[in-house]
């Protein structure tokens, strides 16, 4: 019989994405834990991770990875049996750690968060909004689980694994009464007339635009990475916000500009790490970011659906590059 103790270990050790983060939460040393994996794998007869020297972080077999999706289910129902014999109403608290790009969680988390409080007071959330590059990192040691990104680095690392969220093409607001506000149509020298402003992401994006005047129509003279900001600006100056989606109560007129003028589709991505399965809290909450989207998005595109694949699709949907 498998040893849930060893179990719960290599979950943590999956969920997290390296021994020294996994190590600190299961409050044991790294030898420890390393020791406990090994007799697990010794065990079932069968190597759970790819030890592969001078790699980092955690890559699973496709033995470790059918374990680590049957071992969550499993484990839940053990912690929901304990607590219904035993009448205690508590249980293990569980760890939802994931990012997301400033602007965007500006715009999504407010409501999506309230909605959650209270409602799994067994799921604590720790939230970080910063730069698709900090993400990066806090993801690769295994600090988020996840993040949702705009701008895609050009290169990277081979253990992360990215699948597109949604596609959109941009948005332009002005202030009610503002000069452009109620035309028709618009050329390329009236929006060019005029201050245009964005989050940082926004300019990082442009790179994929391939025609020059393209890249200079949509680049913005002013970046802030706040929604509330960058709307309190838009609605007092002749600016005009560039954004994916606004909210209706910022007040802000969305501008009439043809199809001509818009950029190429730009795309959000889910950012996880390769090899390792989402846990179901992180399934979730990506389904109600995709909700929010929806509803904060003026004019969608396309909502892609979970990035869980199964078994033999998942390889096919990562995209990987080698770290340069």
């Amino acid at each position: 019989m498998i040893d849930m103790h060893r179990l719960r270990q290599f979950s943590v050790l999956v969920r997290v994405g390296n021994f020294t983060r996994a190590s600190q939460e299961l409050n044991m040393t790294q030898s420890a834990l390393s020791r406990s994996i090994q007799a697990l794998e010794e065990h079932l007869g069968t190597r759970l991770l790819d030890r592969e020297r001078g790699k980092t972080g955690v890559s699973l077999t496709l033995a470790g990875t059918d374990l680590y999706e049957r071992a969550e289910d499993l484990l839940a129902q053990l912690d929901d049996l304990e607590s219904s014999v035993s009448g205690v109403a508590e249980r293990p608290v569980r760890r939802l750690r994931l990012g997301i790009g400033p602007m965007l969680g500006a715009a999504l988390l407010p409501t999506l968060l309230q909605r959650r409080l209270g409602s799994e007071p067994n799921l604590a959330i720790s939230v970080c909004t910063t730069t698709s590059d900090l993400m990066t990192s806090l993801l690769l040691d295994g600090d988020i689980e996840f993040y949702l990104g705009l701008a895609p680095l050009k290169y990277r690392p081979t253990r992360m694994r990215q699948s597109v969220f949604a596609t959109f093409r941009p948005n332009f607001y002005v202030r009610p009464g503002h000069p452009l506000a109620g035309r028709e149509t618009l050329s390329s020298n009236d929006l060019s007339a005029f201050p245009r402003i964005s989050g940082t992401a926004w300019d990082e994006n442009l790179i994929s635009l391939g025609n020059e005047r393209d890249r200079y129509l949509f680049s913005t003279t002013m970046q802030v990475d706040n929604y509330e900001i960058l709307a309190e600006i838009a609605r007092n100056s002749s600016a005009i916000l560039i954004s994916s989606l606004m909210r209706a109560e910022e007040g802000l007129v969305r501008l009439p500009v043809s199809l001509e003028l818009a950029a190429p589709y730009s795309e959000l991505h889910i950012f996880s790490l390769a090899g390792a399965r989402l846990s179901h809290a992180a399934e979730s909450f990506i389904e109600e970011l995709r909700a929010e989207y929806l509803a904060a998005t003026t004019a969608p595109d396309q909502i892609f659906p979970s990035p869980q694949l199964p078994q033999g699709q998942r390889r096919e949907s990562e995209r990987e590059h080698d770290p340069q």
